[in-house]
């Protein structure tokens, strides 16, 4: 599939950008791996804490700080565990399927089948480093071991799911934004449009006194990329009031609450569209629009990466 980012070429200074310079392109800053870490349920608290109160045991210190390392592990896993679903919710945001009989599971499908070609259902590897050395150093020195532990392993987590969407954005799954300055900026993104035809008579036949009837309805899947310029930009939480379609509902809904703090919601004055659509199946693109308008269109970013968008 030709990169997106080259068929945008006129609206990013006319030259052709390779998918892997997208990135210097795209000037918006990324969420620091650090601040998603961060906002990742768990740590071990203060050595104090611990010690509660006057002449604690040393047993008992370490035991509850091994207690708090395994807390914050098993936060860790569930976050790492939440990135599968979270990458599903994304395709599923991007399925365009009003007036088109399919049901959610269908959807949720098509999703998980885009997910799996990609090879992104990976988890890391957490809580499999040895303990036993820590346990025999100092209360002081065990504790700034297993703080450590703990912001390594979260920010691993944190690189895991700012690296999947890297793969997504290379796959034409979801799409960038850049600020030209702090009230204007354009971004890109992707859905997946079905249209479906009027039914149509395949046969008909007769069983005693039952009549039986088929019909053949044809559905098309598209591969749709939006290029949005916006002026007076407003950048605001997930509860921004602005109308939401239902599959972006969906995704908020489900966006997991350690990420949430880190969403966005990007909206203003539309001032210029580009839109391409292309049949998946033959790969050849069946409609080009360009239009100039002025109204307010919205999308969903984390830093850089444009994870979903709309148009009323």
């Amino acid at each position: 599939m030709v990169a997106t980012i080259n068929r945008l070429a006129p609206y990013f200074g006319g030259r052709e950008v390779p998918v892997r310079e997208s990135r210097k392109l795209m000037t918006l800053p990324d969420v620091p791996e650090l601040a998603v870490a961060e906002t990742i349920p768990g740590g071990v608290g203060t050595l104090e804490e611990h010690r509660g109160g006057w002449f604690p045991s040393r047993r008992k210190t370490m035991s509850r700080l091994f207690d708090a390392y395994e807390r914050s592990v098993r936060w860790a896993q569930h976050a790492d565990r939440t990135h599968n679903d979270f990458l599903d919710s994304i395709i599923l945001a991007g399925l365009e399927t009003d007036g088109v009989d399919m049901a959610r599971e269908d959807r949720k499908g098509i999703a998980r089948d885009f997910i799996d070609r990609l090879q992104l259902r990976k988890l890391v590897q957490i809580g499999k480093e040895p303990l036993a050395d820590i346990a025999t150093e100092s209360e002081q020195e065990a504790h700034r071991q297993l703080q450590y532990r703990v912001a390594a392993t979260k920010n691993r987590v944190a690189h895991w799911l700012l690296d999947r969407l890297d793969h997504l954005v290379k796959a034409e799954a979801i799409g960038q934004i850049a600020f030209l300055s702090p009230e204007v900026c354009r971004f890109y993104f992707y859905t997946f449009g079905f249209k479906q035809g009027q039914p149509r008579l395949s046969r008909s036949w007769e069983d005693g006194t039952t009549r039986y009837t088929e019909y053949e309805i044809q559905r098309t899947m598209t591969h749709d990329v939006h290029y949005h310029e916006l002026v007076n930009v407003t950048v605001d939480g997930l509860d921004a009031r602005v109308r939401k379609p239902r599959r972006i509902k969906e995704f908020i809904r489900t966006a997991p609450s350690w990420l949430v703090p880190h969403l966005r919601i990007v909206h203003g004055k539309e001032v210029f569209r580009h839109t391409e659509r292309r049949v998946i199946h033959t790969n050849t693109i069946t409609k080009t629009e360009t239009e100039t308008v002025a109204h307010y269109d919205p999308a969903i970013t984390l830093g850089r990466y444009v994870l979903a968008g709309w148009e009323p």
